[in-house]
Parts: structure tokens; C-alpha cells; sequence
């Protein structure tokens, strides 16, 4: 199930080019204020690589979204999955939406 626990700092991943260390880290399912993981953020930033590294090491494509009667009461931002961000944002027939877009459709669910 996916915590109520500060973000990672996103610096962490994009400045990182050892992938073992990702490895070290707990879980990926963390979530902010607004219900956003660290894959949204990284969808957020266009940042393909960041994205990739965090499904790699464990972070889920697919997190679960929270009820709507207890997002309704923290948050007026609209709760939307990583996919729909990134097709919202960005489209998903080309440039990075479509790169991005690509990598969440590749993801295990």
C-alpha cells in the first residue's frame, strides 16, 4: 500500500549514475500532498532517464490513487495516474510524451 511519507529529493535522482544506490532505498511508492510519487514528479520535470531508474528499481507505473472522498479534503489538484499526467502534459505521439509514455507502457504492473 503506498505511505504518507515525505518525497525523495528529486536531486537525488537526477544527479545519480549509480543505479545500485536506488537500489538501497525502501520503497518508490511515497507520496506528497498531492498524491504525486516520485514518478510523477519525474514525468513533471521531463526527465525520461530519471523515470526509467526509478521503474527499474522498484517504483510503480500504476500506483494505486486514493479514495475520492479523502483526496477531496487534502487537495483541490486534480488525483490523476502517471500515464494520464504525461498525456495531459505532453501528448503521447511524440517528443518526450511519447518517450515517456513509451517507458510507463514498457512498466510491470
Amino acid at each position: 500500500s503506498v505511505q504518507r511519507l515525505p518525497l525523495i529529493s528529486y536531486n537525488y535522482f537526477h544527479n545519480c549514475n549509480d543505479r545500485l544506490r536506488l537500489y538501497n532505498l525502501t520503497t518508490f511508492q511515497r507520496y506528497d500532498r498531492w498524491f504525486r510519487t516520485p514518478i510523477h514528479w519525474a514525468i513533471l520535470n521531463k526527465r525520461s532517464h530519471a523515470l526509467q531508474i526509478l521503474i527499474d528499481g522498484g517504483g510503480s507505473a500504476f500506483p494505486s490513487k486514493p479514495k475520492t472522498n479523502v483526496s477531496a479534503r487534502r487537495t483541490s489538484v486534480e488525483i490523476e495516474s502517471p500515464m494520464e499526467m504525461c498525456i495531459r502534459l505532453y501528448g503521447d505521439s511524440e517528443g518526450v510524451g511519447k518517450d515517456i509514455c513509451d517507458i510507463l507502457r514498457r512498466a510491470k504492473v
